[in-house]
Parts: structure tokens; sequence; C-alpha cells
């Protein structure tokens, strides 16, 4: 699921010049003829992460919330 351009970020958690807080977050970036699995992913589990289109052929699946990635973590472990 992380192929192409998905990444997992975890930068130091610090703020930021614009007093921004940087969170640890998982990017699946994908094409939009694929939206309806991540779109499932996100039904099943509760409405987990949100997204963004990428492009004019591309989207984005993000994960930046505490709870989001516990979520994600727990389904790639099983």
């Amino acid at each position: 699921m992380f192929e192409g351009d998905g990444s997992i970020n975890l930068p130091i958690i610090r703020k930021t010049t614009l007093n921004r807080i940087l969170n640890p977050r998982f990017v699946f970036t994908f094409y939009r003829n694929e939206i309806e699995l991540y779109k499932h992913i996100q039904l099943e589990k509760g409405g987990i992460g949100r997204f963004e289109n990428k492009g004019e052929n591309t989207s984005r699946y993000i994960f930046g919330d505490i709870e989001g990635i516990k979520k994600l973590i727990y389904i790639l472990k099983k």
C-alpha cells in the first residue's frame, strides 16, 4: 500500500516557526480509480483518516491523528 509516493513521516516533535506542532503521519498515495479501496478502509475503521487530491489523477489518504495511526498499525499487524 506504500508503493509510489506513499510515505511514513516521523518528524521531530517540536513546534514550527508558524507555531504548529509536527505530528507523525501515514500517507497513502494512489490513482483516483483506486479510491473505493481506501474509502472501504475508512468506513470499516470508523472514519479514520482524510482524503486530499494531489494532481489531476492522484489522491492521498492521510492519517495524522494518534487514534487513526493506532488503528492503522493494528490493521497492518494482522
